[in-house]
């Protein structure tokens, strides 16, 4: 893990992937070893990897969000933003906004900003307004464009 996770962050996604991938070998239901993946591949532009990964991590932590303890709960927050995230740029907007109000439910506060560019998208401008300021003041400017 140390490995993949110094290749991430020097931005080498072919090395962190591989590294990831073989922590993954050797501990299958390692969650944090398939978020760290998804980072890498998404980051890579490996949408198909990285939306694997996220709902591998999902799959491992069936629970409801009242139900899941802090750490997996934000492990789970993050593979639901990033895979709406994925959703978001294929343009499958239901998918996207399912994925990330899940994520908000359990404390993802970085997936307002995406739900609200997909309520934007489908049209719903008050409450995209509500989510892109509840991602930040600076976001609001998002809306004129």
């Amino acid at each position: 893990m140390a490995r993949g996770q110094q290749a991430l962050g020097t931005q080498q996604w072919d090395a962190a992937i591989a590294a990831f991938s073989e922590a993954i070998q050797h501990q299958p239901a390692r969650a944090d070893a398939y978020l760290a993946r998804s980072a890498a591949a998404f980051a890579k532009g490996d949408l198909d990897l990285a939306e694997q990964d996220c709902t591998r991590v999902i799959a491992l932590h069936p629970r409801t969000p009242n139900d899941v303890p802090a750490l997996v709960a934000q492990m789970e927050a993050e593979a639901y933003e990033r895979r709406g995230e994925i959703a978001y740029r294929r343009q499958d907007y239901a998918a996207a906004l399912r994925d990330l109000s899940y994520a908000v439910k359990l404390g993802g506060t970085h997936a307002y900003y995406t739900r609200g560019l997909v309520l934007r998208a489908l049209g719903e401008r008050e409450r995209a307004r509500l989510d892109l300021m509840g991602g930040g003041p600076c976001n609001m400017c998002m809306l004129e464009h």
